[in-house]
This record gives structure tokens, sequence and C-alpha cells, in this order.
């Protein structure tokens, strides 16, 4: 024992099948002899006033038979005739042929599992938003695809993304609040801030026109920060306004595809003599790439309080209609462009799934909550939408 004392035990009993048994812990800290006896496995600690106390409402204190302090008579025989009991008990669930004068077998502990080795996180470096990267790189393919390919595309992509790196980390600095855990997210955010201030500068020197989209950019990102500010970087406005700045560099992608010819946000006089068109050829250029980034970032925008309905407001009935009232809104106006001949069916046919996901698996997720039964893990809602945000990549492309 710590103490230097002679250890102790403390004896349990607890009735399995109609046959006690008898379980036997050494006192951690050798100060008594106590002998315990009820009907329990849930004791952790010791009754010396650290760690957890024995609960008293079903154990007994039946005998002392000090180590360090004298005990009465008393006490000794009936710790003497609570020992002879346990170990007759014990010889017979185990049917051998043993007294019970015999000593009794101590169980051993359970050998306990080897502590796993924390490994070093990438704190600060890489976003643990999984949702994120999808809003990062789906925009950037649209405005490839429709308006090709363009040298500065390897400068303002990188900045955009470094951009988003410095928000992320932002927040996780405004959330933190203990100087030791925000001394690790230093050293991104400054290499963020750098690369991002260094790439702005030369997209802004090479493509001038690029400083309309700050306008619309800038505002949603301030909007941003000021939630993160407030400790309500996760809140719907937050995701709302993020996942709308990422959709809009579909439209600078494009941009710079077309080598700005559009004017000032696609409404210059050239705008309609651009590259893409829809299918039956009535909206061309910029009009028609302002249709497809509207259902992109509805998309996004959707996927937000979608997402809250299954993980963080689960069961919130607010929060369920507003998700199904907004994809049944764009899910009409997906029927709408397809009726109408802009758009395929095949994208039409995409958003009634979307709504259709919408509405069931909120539902099943409250269900489940409801009647105590296991959730629908996050790994598998996540996965769900990796593969609804490549199925809207495709019907936008093929629409």
């Amino acid at each position: 024992c710590a103490t230097g004392a002679p250890a102790s035990r403390s004896t349990f009993s607890n009735e399995i099948d109609g046959v006690t048994v008898d379980l036997v812990r050494e006192c951690q800290f050798g100060r008594c002899g106590h002998i315990w006896r009820g009907r329990t496995r849930e004791r952790t600690g010791c009754h010396h006033g650290r760690g957890i106390s024995p609960p008293l409402s079903r154990l007994a204190c039946v005998s002392h038979s000090p180590s360090t302090e004298p005990a009465d008579a008393a006490g000794a025989a009936n710790a003497a005739a609570t020992a002879g009991a346990t170990d007759a008990a014990n010889a017979a669930s185990d049917g051998s042929a043993s007294d019970a004068g015999q000593p009794r077998r101590v169980p051993t502990a359970a050998p306990q599992k080897p502590k796993k080795k924390r490994r070093r996180g990438k704190r600060g470096w890489v976003p643990n938003y999984h949702g994120a990267w999808g809003m990062l790189v789906l925009p950037a393919v649209v405005g490839i695809v429709v308006g090709g390919w363009s040298w500065m595309d390897a400068v303002v992509l990188p900045a955009w993304w470094s951009a988003y790196f410095s928000y992320w980390v932002l927040t996780q600095w405004l959330r933190t609040r203990s100087p030791r855990k925000r001394a690790p997210l230093r050293t991104p955010l400054a290499v963020y801030s750098a690369i991002t201030l260094i790439l702005a500068l030369i997209s802004l020197a090479r493509a001038p026109y690029l400083v309309g989209w700050g306008l619309l950019l800038v505002p949603l990102a301030a909007v941003a920060v000021h939630q993160s500010w407030r400790g309500k970087e996760r809140s719907l406005l937050s995701g709302s306004v993020t996942t709308l700045a990422a959709s809009l560099m579909a439209l600078v992608v494009y941009d710079l595809g077309t080598g700005g010819r559009g004017g000032w946000l696609g409404l210059g006089p050239e705008a309609s003599e651009l590259r893409g068109q829809s299918l039956n050829g009535s909206l061309t250029g910029w009009p028609w790439m302002w249709l497809l980034t509207g259902f992109l970032a509805a998309y996004f925008v959707g996927a937000v309080p979608y997402v809250k309905t299954m993980i963080r407001r689960r069961g919130d009935p607010r929060m369920i209609i507003g998700s199904v009232g907004f994809h049944s809104a764009v899910t009409a106006a997906a029927l709408g462009c397809a009726a109408a001949g802009l758009m395929s069916w095949l994208h039409a046919l995409i958003w009634v799934l979307l709504l259709l996901r919408a509405v069931a698996l909120p539902l099943l997720q409250r269900r489940r909550m409801d009647s105590g039964r296991k959730l629908l893990p996050v790994k598998l809602v996540g996965r769900l939408e990796v593969v609804a945000s490549l199925l809207v990549l495709l019907g936008l492309l093929l629409g």
C-alpha cells in the first residue's frame, strides 16, 4: 500500500443465477480492514475520503478488522463469520471439495488496454469541416468547364483557397481563449494570410477587372468573420454566407476564362456573346453562367440547414420545415427550367431526389431519436452529401 500500512481487503458479495459470489478487493490505502457486504460490483474507489465512496444504500459494513487500529471482539467475530460464509459459497459455486477453512482465491485485476498515443494533429493547417472541400472545388470545376481554362486560374484559385484557410484558422483563434492553445495557430494564420495577400496582389495586378468581385466577396467575408467573433461560426447565417461566397468563385473563374470581356459582374454589352449556352440556346454567355451558379449556390446554401436537421439540430421542427421549404422552392425552379427547355430533366430529377432526402432523412433521424434507437452516423450523412454534390455537378454540366 502507498501509505506503508498493511493492505486489507474489502469483500463484496453478488448474487449471480442464485449463487452468492464473493468479490474481494484490496484496500488501496491499507488503512483499515472493513469487510463490506452487498450486491454490487460498482466500487471504483475506497472509503477513506478519496475516490468514490461505496454505495451505502446497498452495502453494509458487517465487520471491522483493522490493520492499523484495534478491533472489538464482536467485530472480529462477525468478520470471521462472514469470511467463513463467503468461503463456503465459493466452494459450493465452484463445485470443488475444499472446505470453508481454506484461503480464498483473490481474483486478479483485468489487464488494462494500453493507452493509445495521441498523434500530433494538423490543428490550424487542415480544416476539419469536411463539407468545405466540396464547395472549394466544385465551383471552380463549373467555371472552368463552361468558360475555359486560363493561366490566371493557377494564381486566383490558390489565393481563394488560402483565403478560406486563413478564415478557418481565424475562427479557431477566436473561439480559443487559452494562450497556450492559441500558440499553435499563430504560424498557420501568418502563413495563410501572407500567401493570400501575395497571390491577391498578383491577381489584381494581372487582372484588374477582378476588383468588382471584391464588392461581393468582402461583405460576405465580413459577415462570416463577425459571426465567428460572436462565437457563432456554425450558425445558419455563417454557413449561408460562406457557401454563397464559395459559389461565387464559379463566376470569378468564368470571368478569368473569358478574359473579363463580359464587363462588370457580367453586365457588359458582350455578356451574351461569350461561351456557354442553355439546351434550347435561349441563354448564352453570362446569363447562362448566372443560372448555373444560382443552382450551385442553392445546393450549397440548402445543405446548411439540411445537415443541421441531421446533426446539431436534429428533431427541430422549425429547421426541418425551413429546409424542406427551401428545397421545395428550388425543386420547383428546376422543374420550371426543364419544362422551358433551359436545362435537362436529369437536373430536375436530381433536385427531386434532394428534396426527398431533405424530407425523409431528418424525419427518420427524429423517429430514431424519439424511440431511443441508434441515430444515423455522421459519417453516413457526410458520404451521402458527397454523392449529392457529385450528382449536382453532373446535372449542371449536362444541363
